[in-house]
């Protein structure tokens, strides 16, 4: 059998009070509903504007291409929407950092990006493997 107190508490979604068990937490399955809705709906907004951002990123890159421009000031990148700090991948290449968007990739220093270019797709296969970690080498019984 359930106890029952007298003393109230409040609902954590909307703070009316509660009224039954002790370790009740909402007064109705809405509020619950609600409140599990929006807790996870914060990690969802996140990924959503990363995904926004990336595809921003990637019209800039393809307009770029399409228009022949190999090499771009950081300024004047920026001032078309391109946000540097979102991307897909990156591998230091000798003397310089290499980032990706998708299967575009580029070389960025500190006041340019340049060398913009399409990777194949064979390229663009070993780059995404090549940055996934090692495999774990726990054996599955």
């Amino acid at each position: 059998m359930e106890e029952y107190k007298d003393d109230t508490h409040t609902c954590l979604k909307c703070g009316s009070e509660i009224y039954g068990r002790s370790d009740k937490k909402f007064c109705s399955a809405k509020c619950k509903n609600d409140y599990h809705n929006q807790a996870g709906s914060s990690s969802k907004r996140l990924r959503n504007r990363i995904l926004t951002d990336l595809n921003s990123n990637y019209e800039v890159l393809e307009k770029l291409m399409r228009l022949g421009i190999s090499a771009i000031s950081i300024y004047d990148i920026e001032t078309l929407g391109f946000k540097p700090a979102i991307v897909t991948g990156y591998a230091k290449v000798r003397s310089h950092d290499e980032y990706r968007c998708f299967d575009i990739k580029y070389c960025l220093s500190p006041s340019r990006i340049f060398n913009i270019r399409r990777m194949d797709l064979e390229e663009a296969r070993r780059a995404v493997y090549r940055t996934l970690p090692p495999q774990s080498s726990c054996k599955s019984r």
